[in-house]
């Protein structure tokens, strides 16, 4: 009889392992959920976009563990929250980052345009302080008069005005501008900042047309105690026309 019992506590503890209150969490859950709470950075960065990636196979191997019938330990919540998360941003992140881009391509656009109609317009001061601050000129004399609040603006105007590619726009008289296009992004690195290459056409002008490429950048500039983005001409280029 006492064999008997002993047997059968043997075949107890080897059949079904006993837990006592406790059930250790899964290690890959854990991982799981904290790859999906840190993939809210790939909302900003595409390098951060393997996270989500991560998160998601971490999840579904955590789950596919803690499914099987001998499994002591637990996590599925938080394994399923971790999967949900990555879920969501892996998609959140290029339709965010696609916004992101378009909405810098239309700054860009406009920039460039608004170059160029200020100069068909006669209003080149205006055209001028689009330019870098780098990119400015300095007219004989104008520091002086800029610090006893006497600029010279006219002086700056007909220097302006003599620049090739703002002598090529005023050659076109009353020409009218097409629909600035984006032409080239190139994007940030260490040899230089990222910039956009609009492509800007004035027709007609003399019997034919005046095309330019206008290359703006992104500058942050403070104001008021804080940063906020500046967008300016950094440099402008005749690529084909009269002046050509």
């Amino acid at each position: 009889m006492n064999q008997h019992g002993s047997d059968s506590l043997s075949d107890l503890s080897d059949d079904e392992p006993a837990v006592d209150g406790y059930r250790p969490v899964s290690g890959m859950a854990v991982a799981a959920l904290v790859m999906g709470v840190l993939s809210i950075a790939a909302v900003f960065h595409p390098g951060f976009w393997l996270l989500p990636v991560l998160g998601t196979v971490f999840a579904v191997m955590s789950l596919r563990q803690l499914a099987q019938p001998d499994a002591l330990a637990i996590g599925r919540t938080a394994a399923i929250v971790g999967l949900g998360l990555s879920i969501f941003l892996a998609a959140l992140a290029p339709a965010e980052s696609m916004t992101r881009t378009w909405i810098k391509n239309r700054r860009a656009e406009h920039v460039a345009a608004r170059w160029t109609d200020a100069i068909l317009e006669g209003k080149i001061l205006d055209a001028h302080s689009l330019l870098m601050p780098f990119a400015r000129l300095n007219v004989p004399g104008e520091e002086e008069t800029v610090s006893q609040g006497l600029f010279d603006s006219k002086a700056l105007e007909e220097a302006y005005k003599r620049e090739r590619e703002v002598a090529s726009i005023l050659a076109c008289g009353t020409a009218k501008r097409q629909p600035a296009s984006l032409r080239e992004y190139v994007p940030d690195s260490k040899a230089h900042e990222e910039v956009w290459i609009v492509r800007i056409v004035i027709e007609p002008c003399n019997s034919g047309s005046l095309t330019l490429n206008v290359e703006v950048e992104a500058a942050l500039t403070p104001k008021d105690g804080s940063w906020f983005e500046q967008w300016y001409v950094k440099k402008v280029r005749v690529v084909d026309g009269p002046a050509g």
